[in-house]
């Protein structure tokens, strides 16, 4: 199916304003593997993680999340209307 972006893009936009939000593990038309990172009215922003991988946190501690350099040579874009229908969104709870 494809994504209702009518229906989704308003709401999901929303969750990215969240403190505990941390993005979407979706993908585009023709592959399911992109972290989403940010979002506007036109465009989600992904990292993909294919191409820049690097070794997973251990802990939520605040000195290793600074010292563990959690960036991609750059962001990509997708328009909304080509979003994977099959979206995860995920949050960091503490408490």
């Amino acid at each position: 199916d494809d994504f209702n972006a009518a229906k989704y893009q308003t709401p999901i936009q929303q969750l990215f304003g969240l403190s505990q939000f941390q993005g979407l593990a979706s993908g585009g038309p023709t592959t399911s593997a992109y972290y989403f990172v940010a979002a506007c009215n036109d465009y989600l922003f992904y990292l993909d993680p294919h191409v820049h991988c690097q070794s997973a946190l251990t802990s939520v501690d605040a000195d290793e999340v600074r010292q563990h350099h959690l960036h991609a040579p750059q962001a990509l874009q997708l328009q909304w209307r080509a979003l994977n229908a099959s979206v995860c969104a995920v949050f960091l709870i503490r408490d």
